[in-house]
This record gives structure tokens, C-alpha cells and sequence, in this order.
């Protein structure tokens, strides 16, 4: 799943049949998202949410997980970290504060029985 956020983190019956939708076919999920650590990462993420997305009319959704809010979701879904990283680096070396390597994350999670 690329970027939960424009379902909208807050739609939980749309995601949770989602989910149940991909571990009817997968025995993992890989969570690709965006992860703020404060007010200027959110600003900072919507303004690139916006632009990035205006061009091909994707909905945006200034709701983003935090470290809390992520491992609830995990949580509540009865999932287990497989595999987590959130040094990723999207943007070039010269492009300072948007190149921060801890907004973007990707993790891999597999149903808990």
C-alpha cells in the first residue's frame, strides 16, 4: 500500500477492508507512508503532498502517522513489524530540509496470529 494517508488515516472501515482485502492474497503487507516527528515536518510534508500530487487531482489528506499513531494503527489491525526503515533518501543531497531521510518509511507487516 503506497501512502495510506490519502485513504485517510482517520477512514477506519475503508482500511480495515482494505487490509483484510490484501491478506485474503498476501501473507504480507508493505506499508509505504509518511511519518512526522513535528509541526514542521506536517507543514512540510503537505506542501510537498500538494505539490506533488495537484497535477494528477490525488486527494490529499494533511493526516499523517507519527511514531504513536503508527503503532496503534499496527496495533489495532493485529499486525507485526517484519521489517521497518526509515532512512530513505527521495531527494537530491543539495536539497536541504525536504531531503530529511526520516519523513518517508516503508515497513513490511504480516498478520499476528
Amino acid at each position: 500500500m503506497d501512502v495510506l494517508h490519502h485513504i485517510g488515516l482517520n477512514n477506519k472501515s475503508k482500511i480495515n477492508n482494505l487490509i483484510t482485502l490484501i491478506f485474503k492474497k498476501s501473507k504480507y503487507l508493505i506499508l509505504k507512508d509518511h511519518l512526522q516527528k513535528n509541526i514542521f515536518d506536517k507543514l512540510l510534508l503537505i506542501i510537498m503532498d500538494i505539490a506533488g500530487n495537484i497535477k494528477d487531482g490525488v486527494k490529499t489528506i494533511s493526516v499523517y502517522f507519527d511514531k504513536k499513531s503508527l503503532q496503534k494503527f499496527i496495533k489495532s489491525n493485529n499486525l507485526k513489524i517484519i521489517y521497518f526503515t526509515s532512512s530513505i533518501r527521495y531527494y537530491y543531497k543539495y536539497i536541504l530540509y525536504i531531503n530529511k531521510t526520516d519523513l518517508h518509511f516503508i515497513s513490511v507487516l504480516k498478520k499476528f496470529k
